[in-house]
């Protein structure tokens, strides 16, 4: 029996697996091929020596953790220790006994089990000790940072930064646990962005989508999962199933992770990753941690917004009254003098038989009366809104229909400036809304356009269907508003009415009435402007199938 086949045969009896070579170069296809635990190496080969081959394993990366034990009838001592320089653990003189071969085995690798141990241990405490700088530094900065939204982008953009590949999102979810908001992501470029919201119509950041029953199991656990359904069914409170695809496609979405951030049972958000490029995120307990030192700074977050929001509230409401009470006294009252004074003049003519004049303040009382109607409509329906008096009962109706109504109403006054009035909308475009509501922000819209036109100039109504609402547009090519301007639209602590172009007056009460209706179908409004080139309101409301 050979000395290879008799190692062996000693091996297998202790229970190790064994692979044996018969020479250099099928050592060498072994050792590429299989991870080893321990090597024994005879000195006398064919072709070459073991200490050639020692070499060329200590060459290796990692390899330095590998016993090697080398066999040799040397007894030179000079040799053995160059052996033992060169990289070898132990030297076993042939012939050798059976038993000091075993003990040798068995020393070595529980020696490497020891060392490979400590290894991990200190890896393991290293990794804790990165982990732990990386949560404070993180918590600590989000500590400082004022706006929750803010906060929200902080959250994805380190999560982004640990985790490469990976696209971070951030929902938040309501008090109810009804609804979830798109609120922030990483790991996306605007160009990525931009593509979506092609493919969806509109940019899904700031939207707000029902929360599923089955995303609210996943949250509420509090483990970090992976959800296997798909983007499909992932998102399908959020995007049709054939945009879900689309995006899935282009963004080459390998895995879906998601954990919920709560606190004592309450859901405050959920984080969402998205893996790429056939990554995959294996620090589950970290995350997991991660979420659970995130709810409690969240909690302290949210009562602060609490009691900023009810600060802002309460300024709000003084603003309101204080703007409502000037309304009456200023706005209204001046109305009305206007009116008695140009109801004497009327009076004293025609006494006099000055008939033209009698007719011009009649004209003036008119238009007078016109616009303190305006005005009382809006304070009152402002008034029930505001108490919750003012029933809502959406409904569909016809956009184009409604829109002509309305300018059919407002023809006189724009006639009386030459302003042309256009709608564009298309005759089957349907909307979801309060019709009185509707046409009360349509008119406000329409009059502030004919207020800032130019004499000879126009004012188009249109509109442009997206995937689930519609856009209405209302466009002037009048005086424009200042940038700076701009900002004070729709706030009703800073809402002042410029004169129009033939010196009409307002209060700017109009567009603050807007904005509630428009919120109240849970649209959104805005104003795009231009001084001295004209101004487009858009706003959006429910689209009707």
């Amino acid at each position: 029996m050979s000395v290879v086949e008799y190692l062996t045969q000693i091996m297998l009896q202790e229970g190790y697996i064994v692979h044996h070579a018969p020479d250099a170069d099928e050592a060498r296809i072994l050792y590429q091929k299989i991870e080893f635990n321990l090597i024994i190496l005879d000195l006398i080969l064919p072709n070459t020596t073991g200490d050639v081959i020692l070499k060329e394993i200590r060459q290796e990366k990692d390899s330095d953790l590998l016993p090697v034990i080398v066999l040799s009838t040397i007894e030179d001592e000079p040799k053995v220790a160059e052996l033992l320089n060169i990289g070898a653990n132990d030297f076993i003189h042939k012939p050798f006994s059976d038993l000091i071969l075993k003990i040798k085995v068995k020393n070595l690798l529980l020696s490497q089990n020891k060392t490979l141990e400590l290894i991990r241990q200190t890896e393991d405490l290293n990794s804790r000790k990165e982990k732990f700088k990386f949560l404070n530094k993180m918590f600590s900065e989000m500590l400082s940072i004022d706006k929750l939204e803010d906060v929200y982008q902080h959250f994805t953009d380190n999560l982004s930064k640990r985790f490469p590949n990976t696209i971070v999102l951030y929902n938040s979810i309501n008090e109810e646990e009804t609804k979830t908001r798109f609120e922030a992501y990483s790991g996306l470029n605007n160009k990525i962005i931009n593509k979506i919201a092609k493919i969806n119509i509109t940019n899904p950041v700031g939207r707000q989508f029902e929360l599923l029953e089955q995303h609210k199991k996943f949250f509420k656990a509090g483990k970090f999962l992976e959800f296997e359904g798909g983007l499909s069914e992932f998102s399908s409170s959020e995007f049709p199933a054939w945009a879900s695809k689309a995006i899935e496609k282009l963004l080459d979405i390998h895995k879906i992770y998601t954990i919920g951030i709560k606190k004592d049972e309450k859901l405050f958000a959920a984080i969402h990753f998205f893996t790429l490029k056939n990554t995959e995120i294996t620090e589950s307990d970290f995350i997991e941690i991660f979420t659970q030192q995130s709810g409690v700074l969240l909690q302290k977050k949210l009562v602060e917004k609490t009691i900023i929001d009810n600060e802002e509230k309460m300024r709000v409401l003084n603003a309101t009254k204080d703007k409502f009470f000037n309304i009456i006294s200023h706005d209204l009252l001046n109305l009305f003098n206007s009116i008695q004074g140009f109801s004497e003049l009327a009076l004293k003519k025609l006494h006099s038989n000055e008939y033209a004049k009698v007719e011009q303040y009649c004209n003036q009382i008119h238009k007078t009366t016109d616009h303190t109607t305006i005005l009382l409509g809006n304070l009152m329906q402002w008034a029930r809104i505001q108490t919750g008096r003012m029933k809502f009962n959406p409904i569909q109706l016809n956009l184009r229909e409604i829109t002509s109504d309305i300018i059919t109403l407002l023809e006189d006054i724009a006639n009386e400036k030459s302003v042309s009035l256009k709608n564009t909308i298309g005759i089957q475009q349907c909307v979801i809304a309060d019709k009185l509501m509707l046409e009360t922000v349509l008119r406000n819209l329409i009059i502030n356009a004919i207020k800032y036109s130019k004499p000879g100039g126009s004012v188009d109504i249109s509109s442009i269907q997206h995937n689930t609402i519609i856009e209405i547009r209302v466009k002037d090519q009048g005086v424009g508003i200042k940038k700076e301007n701009l900002g004070k639209m729709f706030r009703i602590d800073s809402a002042n009415s410029t004169p129009g172009t033939r010196d009409e007056q307002g209060t700017g009460f109009g567009l603050i009435l807007c904005k509630e209706f428009v919120h109240k179908h849970g649209g959104e409004i805005w104003i795009e402007s231009e001084e001295d080139k004209g101004t487009m309101v858009k706003f959006t409301i429910t689209r009707s199938n």
